[in-house]
């Protein structure tokens, strides 16, 4: 779906910087949950399932947004492309 939409000579860079910011996601989720656990606490299964649920309400607040929004979006671009 992008890569038409970028010059074939910005892609390589496009899909580098969105590679790193991925990387960066996945280094701040993990980072964010280490403040989770206490120190020197040994990974057994209350834990994760602790780390589980933060994740879950996480990803529920951050998706709640998108969910909202997506049919806007959606909207937008179907009327974009009728008018083509």
């Amino acid at each position: 779906y992008m890569t038409p939409q970028i010059a074939e000579s910005q892609r390589a860079t496009f899909y580098s910087v969105q590679s790193l910011m991925g990387r960066l996601a996945f280094f701040a989720t993990l980072f964010g949950l280490s403040f989770f656990v206490e120190t020197g606490q040994l990974t057994d299964w209350p834990t994760l399932s602790y780390l589980f649920k933060v994740c879950l309400l996480v990803a529920c607040l951050l998706a709640f947004p998108i969910i909202l929004t997506a049919g806007k979006f959606l909207a937008i671009n179907e009327n974009e492309t009728i008018k083509e």
